[in-house]
This record gives structure tokens, C-alpha cells and sequence, in this order.
């Protein structure tokens, strides 16, 4: 069984100000790295393998606090694990698209297929290079959202659920049922 706790990113001001982020590169904020510091030694206190990351840096800095307090090195980044792509709605509040992009067809934004596709990928590569091992992953409130409606064919993880910053998801991986299937356990468990 492998067994992958999927970690949000800490806050950025943008998550503060309700700015979608999406490939933008913005850096935790001062509260984001508290949160980062606190899970980092919530998750420490138990047993890993392993920790992978989204190479978007507020991804990234916030496993890197992880690996430092869990003692895990080094922090193999995937592309794979960024955010979905929003085009020329990233960096708008909700308001600001809404009045931007009034029929709601924002240029540019990756579509739920190929966002699907490219976490699946990632899903796979996990199953395959971290088999029978436990693993820590940092990524986006969107990627984690769409691993949970992979794994409970929609029944969990859709686009409205809002996952704290710094929240837990936890996922395993059976390699011995039927060629291998994903399962859920709990999910936007909040850290301290």
C-alpha cells in the first residue's frame, strides 16, 4: 500500500485577498510561512519516505520547511503538480473577472481535460517510482482538488471545495487490487 498525504501550499497574499493564482509564482506570505512552520512539524512527527512538490514556489517553500523539520531530502519538483493554468483570469478577484469576462470565457485557461490528464500523470508517477512507501505532497488547492474527484470518480474534490491552507488530504494506493486503485481517506484536516 502507498499512502500519500497531499499538502496545500501555505497563504500568499493573493489567497488573503481572494486573487486566483493559478502558474503564477507568488511566495507565501508572512501568515503562509507560520502555517508551512506549523504543519511541517505536525507532519514531521510521523514516519515518511519521501516529499515531492509543485515547482511554483509558494508550493515549494512550504515543503521545504517540511523537509527540514521531517529530515527528507531531497524534494523532487513536478510540473505536473502546478496549479491549473487560468489564462487571463490569474491575478483577478472574482469580481474583477466577472467584469472583465462577462459571458465567463476567460482566453487562455487550461481546460479540465487536459488539467485531469496532466494529475493523472502524476498520479501514476507516484504509484510507480513511490510503491509500498509514504509520501508527502505539497501542491495547489485546484491540483489536490482534482486528485480527490479522481480517486472518488467526483464524489469528493470538486472545484468549489475550498481546502485551508496547510491542510492535510490523504489518499492510498492498493497495487494489488485489480491492477491498482486510488482510494480517499480524510481530507481538509486542518493543521493546529
Amino acid at each position: 500500500m502507498t499512502t500519500v498525504c497531499w499538502v496545500r501550499h501555505g497563504e500568499t497574499d493573493w489567497n488573503r485577498d481572494g486573487r486566483l493564482q493559478g502558474q503564477e509564482d507568488v511566495p507565501l506570505n508572512e501568515h503562509g510561512r507560520r502555517q508551512a512552520a506549523r504543519c511541517a512539524r505536525h507532519v514531521a512527527a510521523m514516519p515518511w519516505d519521501a516529499i515531492v512538490a509543485s515547482p511554483l514556489s509558494r508550493a515549494r517553500d512550504t515543503a521545504e520547511a517540511i523537509a527540514r523539520e521531517a529530515g527528507l531530502s531531497p524534494i523532487p519538483l513536478w510540473s505536473e503538480l502546478m496549479e491549473r493554468h487560468y489564462g487571463a483570469g490569474e491575478g483577478l478577484t472574482m469580481a474583477e473577472r466577472r467584469l472583465r469576462f462577462p459571458d465567463g470565457e476567460i482566453p487562455g485557461v487550461e481546460s479540465y481535460a487536459a488539467f485531469g490528464r496532466r494529475i493523472e500523470v502524476a498520479l501514476g508517477r507516484l504509484a510507480r517510482d513511490y510503491a509500498r512507501q509514504r509520501v508527502l505532497v505539497v501542491a495547489h488547492g485546484g491540483t489536490i482538488n482534482a486528485v480527490l474527484g479522481i480517486v472518488t470518480h467526483g464524489q469528493a474534490g470538486t472545484v468549489h471545495e475550498v481546502l485551508a491552507n496547510c491542510s492535510l488530504s490523504w489518499t492510498t494506493y492498493d497495487d494489488g487490487r485489480d491492477g491498482g486503485r486510488w482510494a480517499l481517506g480524510a481530507y481538509n484536516q486542518q493543521v493546529g
